[in-house]
Formats: structure tokens, C-alpha cells, sequence
């Protein structure tokens, strides 16, 4: 096997490797009767496809604080997460914690954008500032910013 034929079917076996875990069908240049150049540049455009088209997640764990400011924050950051594009997965549930600690007074929150930067716009926000400004005096959380897998899938 020469050089570039190894070269080939490393990058076949790659593009093919991605295309699986993307969700997306298998495909096999050879049977295909792709290129393995064409196969290569099919990775490139499924590459940017799968990373455009990945939901993005806040996931946070909140300990109210102030009843009364934390219903004004839900008001607030609702209305500011539909404006960009996101929707509630998961409000205020009460977790089962079969491993760890985990505080009673604690709820979670999943929140669902269609990509990280709608969900950046979101945070970034003027009228998410808002919400935010009601926050620090309505409860304690941890957020987290985490992308899903491919939407597809």
C-alpha cells in the first residue's frame, strides 16, 4: 500500500467514522462510487452542517431565595428565552439523585436554543440583563452551557 493510498483510507475511514457519529447515514466512497477526495470534502461540508445544526442546552440548578424575585425572574427570562429562539425542556423539577449530593431546596431547569449562539445572544442580552438583575437577589444557581448531539438524530 503506497503512501496515498494509506492516506486515502484513512481519510474514507474518517469521513465515514464522522458520518456515524454525526447521526447521519453511512456512506462508502467506494461503493458509493465517491472519490475518496470527494468522500474528504463530504466530511468538511458534514462537519459544518453537523455543528450549525446542534442545539445548544442551559442547564441550571437553582435555589430560590426570594419567592416574590423569583417569580418576577421567571417572568422576565421566559420572555427573554422565547425571543431568542428557546424553550423550556425541563422548569423547576425536583431531580431523583440515585449518585451524589443533592440539596432538597434545589431545582433544575434544562433550556433549549437551537445553537450555542443563539443561546450566547440570549444571555448577552438586554433583556436578559434584565432578568438577570432580578436573579442575583431571587436565588443561587450553578448554569452551564453544554451543545447536544446532532439535532438529526
Amino acid at each position: 500500500m503506497s503512501n496515498a493510498a494509506g492516506r486515502d483510507s484513512r481519510e474514507s475511514s474518517a469521513a465515514v467514522w464522522y458520518a456515524g457519529w454525526a447521526g447521519l447515514p453511512a456512506f462508502n466512497p467506494d461503493q458509493d462510487g465517491d472519490s475518496v477526495a470527494e468522500a474528504v470534502a463530504d466530511l468538511g461540508t458534514l462537519a459544518s452542517w453537523h455543528h450549525a445544526s446542534m442545539s445548544a442546552y442551559v442547564i441550571s440548578e437553582v435555589e430560590v431565595l426570594d419567592e416574590a424575585q423569583g417569580q418576577r425572574y421567571r417572568e422576565l427570562a421566559a420572555a427573554s428565552i422565547a425571543r431568542y429562539g428557546g424553550r423550556y425542556i425541563v422548569r423547576a423539577a425536583e431531580p431523583q439523585v440515585p449518585e451524589g449530593e443533592w440539596s432538597s431546596a434545589q431545582r433544575v431547569v434544562i433550556v433549549e436554543f437551537p445553537a450555542m449562539d443563539h443561546l450566547h445572544r440570549w444571555y448577552d442580552s438586554p433583556e436578559y440583563a434584565e432578568a438577570l438583575a432580578v436573579r442575583r437577589s431571587a436565588l443561587s444557581r450553578r448554569l452551564l452551557f453544554v451543545e447536544g448531539v446532532f439535532a438529526g438524530r
